[in-house]
């Protein structure tokens, strides 16, 4: 399977860049969700984490100390509190280190504030990793098809997800299953022909 490949790759090279792409597959965040993550938003005791913001990462987005700012979630329902495993926790903590506690904990780190950036860097990984090229919010798309393909409820990952409702992700994610399925079926009946 790709995704595990990928995951193998990614704790193999054990990088901050590595650990981020991790915390999305793990976490079905947004890229800048991600980068709005503060020390403040992480509950290492209950693991758990907050989303309550984004990093404005678009071109001049700084405050007066020339720092990236913080803005709004996508919408209300991008606000919620996630849990999280022990492996994200420890990649937060590991990644924040020298963090003040209202700093992005990978916003501050060069090449971290542009989408286009990491794309770049998660394009060579899955290369290096033999598997298909994804993106940063592909990451987000296979987080959400893996819980649903586990039996988790649409609603359920709708919200995880901060999705409206969860009539995007059962469009989205639910057709990319029917897709794998009917090639499976074809696949299958291949297979059943040659007997």
């Amino acid at each position: 399977d790709d995704m595990k490949k990928l995951v193998v790759t990614l704790k193999y090279l054990n990088s901050s860049y590595a650990n981020f792409f991790l915390i999305l597959l793990k976490t079905g965040l947004r890229f800048a969700e991600l980068l709005g993550i503060t020390l403040e938003d992480i509950d290492f005791e209950n693991k758990t984490i907050s989303i309550n913001k984004t990093l404005d990462y678009k071109k001049g987005a700084y405050d007066e100390n020339f720092s990236r700012r913080f803005k709004s979630t996508k919408n209300k329902y991008s606000v919620r509190t996630i849990p999280v495993d022990d492996a994200v926790i420890y990649m937060f903590w590991r990644n924040a280190k020298g963090a003040d506690k209202d700093e992005s904990i990978f916003g501050s780190i060069k090449g971290f504030q542009y989408n286009s950036s990491l794309n770049n860097k998660l394009e060579k990984t899955c290369k290096y990793a033999g598997v298909p090229v994804i993106t940063l919010h592909g990451l987000r798309h296979e987080h959400a098809t893996y819980l649903v393909s586990q039996g988790i409820d649409s609603r359920a990952v709708a919200e995880r997800l901060g999705h409206v409702d969860d009539s995007v992700t059962r469009e989205v994610y639910i057709h990319r299953l029917e897709t794998e399925r009917v090639r499976d079926n074809q696949q299958i009946m291949r297979s059943v022909s040659k007997i």
